[in-house]
């Protein structure tokens, strides 16, 4: 939580019951207008950016694909952006959620689906980017969409993964 008010959320509620009523969600951070550069063509996206954190016991990546599932709804239902007054201001109106969940270890075949697997694979909305994070207390570390493996997955939103991992690692690193 520390961490999100250094980088300016001040939009942050704690324990939020998820759409579904599975999940309560440890801590939701907003950011209203949040911009962020698309890669391929000279203009920003903008809308409304969710990070959604929550504690497992553990996760694969089935349960990380459903507890992101559930924080896009949430954050679906909880958006203020318009996609009118994003293309009035030559804005890309797109709007994110993190879905990060915490666990104290994460073996190593979740860890690689996690890096190698595009989320955007499973879940595509033109208006939202779904973005599923593990943090992994015992190393202190990030794992998330790390890089396409084919010409077919760069085609599946690599111009806005590049700034997607910036902000994660910008945002979520301690």
């Amino acid at each position: 939580e520390k961490n999100l008010r250094n980088q300016g959320i001040l939009d942050i509620q704690k324990n939020i019951l998820s759409k579904d009523g599975k999940f309560e969600f440890e801590l939701v951070a907003k950011i209203t207008n949040f911009e962020l550069p698309f890669a391929l063509i000279p203009m920003n996206m903008r809308g409304d950016a969710f990070f959604i954190i929550d504690g497992f016991s553990s996760i694969n990546i089935h349960s990380l694909r459903q507890y992101s599932t559930q924080c896009l709804e949430y954050a679906k239902d909880q958006a203020t952006t318009s996609v009118g007054s994003q293309i009035k201001n030559f804005r890309i109106p797109s709007n994110i959620c993190f879905s990060v969940a915490v666990v104290d270890n994460l073996d190593q075949e979740n860890k690689r689906k996690i890096r190698q697997e595009n989320p955007f694979a499973h879940n595509v909305d033109i208006l939202w980017y779904e973005v599923p994070v593990v943090y992994c207390l015992s190393e202190q570390q990030l794992y998330f969409y790390e890089k396409p493996s084919s010409l077919f997955e760069k085609l599946q939103g690599e111009g806005a993964w590049k700034n997607l991992r910036k902000v994660i690692e910008t945002t979520l690193n301690s």
